[in-house]
């Protein structure tokens, strides 16, 4: 059985998007959005528009129309937005198509049985006269055979040239499979994250071995691709037995292999599957673009940069092995693995296979604790802000990771600088010039003015000489630049409100 909700609203018809995130927080398995283009007077807003929000918030949950009413919409931008929507979330979309409305409404009522169609793909469907929905195609699922249907209009797909379908599909990073059951005949993987490249590749082998379990694989790097072994690997083979060929790190490809691998481009063999691995960039683009132009299905792998990508990598992790994770459990293990993706996905894999139910703070502080991201930065913020337990932690962090202590002290000296210059401004001086004086960028200025509360000038002058002193007992006066770095941050962190 699977439990759904409609999303929320205010009295002004605007939906609540981060009840979608509590929802699946919660366990529910869909949340749904009206069409209200008509009614009796209740305000509402887009379900497309609400549904995309909801898309970058949650990674599990089913995203549901209840209903889209197309007799009012033009039907080839809804497509393409419907299109847009469930790649951003990952193949959760599921679109019902209806009146909509409400019965009391001049145009509400259902007047015919309607019908639905899954994001992507038209699929006929028989359903009652009431509101349904029909849920996209996921992975694991054979998608039907397209049939047109009265009030769906379908655009035939173009006859693919040589056996190969000229469409190009791109795969979110944060997709928890890939979008297809079968493998394509050409796959290009992009990005510079190996973890989410080698999954990406691991996924196109595993649906040609789940067609043909004894197919045979080729994987090459650069260095181990000639003339002669591209040749032998990609030629049709007398018996009919299917390859899969993954050329690792084209990019790298010389020049006259890279002309050869084109070339295969435009006269491939029926029973070999060829996957490029390309690390992204402008080197190599090229090939890269010779493989979309011929039809390839390509699959991003991008590395994550923002924080909220990592956020969601996480809880992916976890959707992926039937599992859920608490926001803050989830933030928790950030702060303590770290940003690196394997790591992250075996600190994931570990709490699965060690824990029951749902993952919250509590078991990841069991496994895992500390900053493992920790900076000279954060020793100095933390110090000249008084958190003395916190510093002399995220030293030792630095420390047993083997941050340099010169490095350290630096951003010590960087921090009490730039009290210095913030403690007793100039008359007249904007906060560019003070920035400058600081050496700090502009935008830090709020921050080293909240720091700067708590200092006076005789402690700020205090916190310089502990500096000076622990940068010569670092460089060589002193035995132990961990134990001079230690007193320098303690020394710092009680020189704040000294008078």
């Amino acid at each position: 059985m699977r439990i759904s909700t409609a999303l929320p609203t205010t009295e002004s018809g605007v939906a609540d998007v981060t009840m979608a995130e509590h929802r699946e927080d919660l366990g529910f398995d869909g949340v749904s959005m009206p069409d209200l283009l008509f009614g009796d007077g209740t305000p509402g807003a887009d379900p497309l528009i609400v549904l995309t929000a909801a898309a970058q918030r949650t990674t599990r949950i089913r995203l549901e129309f209840g209903v889209l009413s197309l007799p009012l919409r033009p039907v080839a931008p809804v497509a393409a937005q419907i299109q847009a929507l469930q790649h951003l979330s990952g193949e959760r979309t599921v679109l019902g198509t209806g009146l909509g409305g409400f019965p009391r409404s001049p145009s509400g009522g259902p007047r015919a049985p309607r019908s639905a169609c899954a994001a992507g793909v038209p699929t006929p469907v028989r359903t009652p006269p009431s509101s349904t929905s029909t849920a996209a195609h996921g992975p694991g699922r054979p998608r039907p055979s397209p049939r047109p249907r009265r009030g769906c209009r379908l655009r035939p797909d173009p006859a693919p040239p040589t056996g190969r379908a000229r469409t190009t599909v791109t795969a979110a990073w944060h997709a928890a499979a890939m979008a297809t059951t079968s493998a394509p005949l050409l796959s290009v993987v992009v990005g510079d994250e190996e973890l989410l490249a080698d999954r990406a590749v691991a996924e196109i082998v595993a649906a040609a071995r789940a067609r043909e379990p004894d197919v045979d694989v080729h994987d090459l790097m650069p260095a181990q691709v000639t003339s002669g072994k591209l040749a032998e690997a990609t030629s049709p083979s007398l018996f009919g037995e299917r390859r899969v060929v993954v050329l690792r790190s084209v990019q790298d490809l010389t020049k006259d292999l890279a002309a050869e691998v084109t070339n295969l481009l435009q006269n491939p063999a029926d029973d070999v599957l060829l996957v490029l691995v390309h690390a992204g960039g402008n080197k190599g683009k090229a090939l890269l673009d010779a493989a979309v132009k011929a039809g390839a299905r390509r699959f991003d792998c991008a590395k994550p940069t923002k924080a909220n990508e990592r956020l969601q990598f996480v809880k992916g992790e976890f959707s992926r092995a039937g599992r859920q994770i608490t926001g803050d459990a989830a933030q928790a293990l950030l702060d303590a693995v770290g940003n690196d993706l394997r790591e992250l996905a075996a600190a994931c894999t570990q709490l699965v296979s060690d824990t029951d139910g749902r993952v919250d703070a509590a078991a990841v502080a069991r496994y895992h604790s500390g900053k493992a991201e920790a900076t000279g930065f954060t020793v100095a913020d933390r110090a000249v802000e008084g958190r003395l337990p916190e510093a002399l932690e995220q030293l030792r962090w630095c420390l047993a990771i083997g941050t340099a202590p010169v490095l350290i002290n630096s951003a010590l000296a960087g921090a009490v600088r730039g009290l210095a210059v913030v403690a007793q401004p100039e008359r007249g001086a904007t906060d560019a010039d003070l920035a400058k004086r600081a050496k700090i960028p502009p935008w830090k200025m709020k921050t080293l003015r909240q720091q700067v509360r708590g200092w006076s000038p005789q402690g700020v002058a205090h916190a310089m000489g502990v500096v000076a002193e622990t940068d010569a007992r670092i460089k060589g006066a002193g035995r132990d630049p961990a134990y001079a770095l230690e007193r320098a941050v303690i020394e710092i962190a009680n020189a704040r409100n000294q008078g």
